[in-house]
């Protein structure tokens, strides 16, 4: 596994890795999930783009909390925030390198866990790093 991806840095898969060993203590849908994300690397209908997954990181890291405690200090992202964006933004098929594997995202995420920081980063970071045409983005509540 990652053969092809042997200079991928480590930050995009640890967090599906320590699921997998354990180390991180996930249900039975966060271990299937990073399963199959681990297991799109041996695939060779599409690729992964980590030119792409750093301009979004860099873009989502000059971001802001707004409120509470972290009010004023700069969007670092967590694992499990790492593990979402790469399966949203990373993937895209071979045959269409502009066409991203995961078109439609739902999340749920627990409470006190950032999800509307995370969610207005994944929409801003859509529009205006990838800037698709016709983009729409929806976050409910």
């Amino acid at each position: 596994m990652l053969a092809r991806y042997k200079n991928l840095d480590k930050k995009w898969t640890k967090y599906a890795r320590d699921v997998i060993a354990g180390k991180v203590v996930a249900g039975k849908y966060i271990k299937l999930a990073a399963e199959r994300y681990l297991s799109w690397f041996d695939r060779t209908d599409i690729f992964f783009d980590e030119e792409r997954m750093n301009k979004i990181e860099d873009f989502i890291g000059h971001m802001k909390h707004f409120e509470g405690g972290f009010a004023r200090r700069p969007f670092k992202l967590l694992g499990f925030q790492r593990f979402v964006l790469a399966h949203i933004f990373a993937w895209y098929y071979v045959d269409d390198p502009d066409k991203r594997v995961v078109e439609e995202t739902l999340l749920f995420i627990a409470r006190k866990n950032a999800k509307t920081a995370l969610s207005a980063a994944i929409i801003l970071a859509d529009m205006c790093v990838n800037k698709e045409p016709g983009y729409e983005g929806y976050i409910a509540a």
